[in-house]
């Protein structure tokens, strides 16, 4: 758990990468997020809800919002024990087909977009969260989360190649 403070504030933008695997592929798992479910919150990256070989990301319209609003993989196939690359951008400032991305292994995938994105991010007071939930759920993340990197803004080509090098070699 990080502790809330301006480092981890995000506005209009925001980049997470991670090398991950989990154990049984599950549901509703938590990767990384800024959410106390129900109470405090601005984002959380995830598991799928029905789908548990899918990935993705809840962006919070109000601090108790109950996540509404959210991108999710169409061909992520999540499966047990294989290690991957997870990559989420989100801009605020672009239109709403492109507004969040995800990519794994370093190569876009397709998704589908469930109600509508803010264009910017919550300043909730929620820790951030690494493997686990926070309020009143208790879903831990069951396998290994290696690394987490996380930006204020979108990578440029040069940046994110680098980091793709930097994952490349772990």
């Amino acid at each position: 758990e990080r502790l809330d403070n301006h480092s981890v504030e995000f506005s209009i933008s925001m980049s997470i990468r991670t090398i991950a695997s989990q154990k049984v592929a599950t549901s509703a798992h938590r990767i990384i997020g800024k959410w106390d479910y129900q109470t405090d919150g601005a984002w959380s990256m995830e598991t799928g809800w029905n789908n548990n070989h899918e990935v993705e990301i809840f962006i919070l319209k109000t601090p108790t919002d109950y996540g509404a609003s959210y991108p999710r993989t169409q061909n992520f196939n999540l499966q047990s024990n294989i290690y991957f690359f997870l990559n989420m951008v989100y801009n605020g400032s672009l239109n709403y087909v492109d507004k969040v991305k995800f990519y794994k292994n370093f190569n876009l995938l397709a998704q589908t977009n469930t109600g509508s994105f803010v264009s910017s991010l919550l300043n909730s007071t929620a820790n951030i969260k690494i493997g686990r939930f926070g309020g009143t759920l208790t879903r831990w993340w069951q396998g290994e989360i290696g690394e987490i990197l996380i930006y204020d803004s979108p990578l440029s080509m040069q940046q994110k190649n680098a980091v793709d090098q930097y994952f490349r070699y772990k």
